[in-house]
């Protein structure tokens, strides 16, 4: 299923396929940050760094990753 036109859909398919594979990363870690930020900007100001870390590691990945491996996340001083 899709709400996108299929004019405009043929316009972003174009501009991606213009695009080099540096732009395409570059847009796409933008957009994971902003996702990111997001996701931090609605948690409680209250929580530990630790804390913070697993839960937008949790709400990003949801169950593609095992706890262990949120909770080794979220421990890791960088």
């Amino acid at each position: 299923m899709t709400d996108t036109d299929s004019h405009f859909e043929k316009i972003v398919v174009a501009r991606h396929a213009a695009m080099t594979p540096a732009e395409r990363v570059a847009i796409a870690s933008q957009m994971f940050e902003v996702a990111r930020k997001i996701v931090a900007s609605s948690l409680s100001s209250d929580l530990t760094r630790a804390q913070k870390r697993f839960a937008i590691a949790q709400r990003i990945y949801g169950d593609a990753l095992p706890r262990a491996a949120l909770e080794q996340h979220a421990n890791y001083l960088d």
